[in-house]
């Protein structure tokens, strides 16, 4: 169909937060080996155009309290 399947954005959710806590110099290994783990416990997507195959897309995280 030429339409992007849905669960992979949530693929590309990860890729961003990976790359945001980069990005503040924070790895996620180093985390991890000091015992810190930062698990996803709800995931919420609204989804305003679908994505086709080789768009090319802008991911934006960023965290909120």
């Amino acid at each position: 169909m030429g339409i992007v399947y849905y669960a992979n954005y949530l693929r590309w959710f990860e890729v961003g937060r990976t790359e945001m806590m980069r990005h503040l110099g924070i790895a996620y290994k180093v985390i991890e080996a000091e015992g810190v783990f930062l698990p996803v416990s709800e995931v919420f997507c609204k989804y305003h155009r679908s994505a086709k195959y080789d768009d090319i897309l802008i991911i934006e995280t960023r965290m909120i309290s």
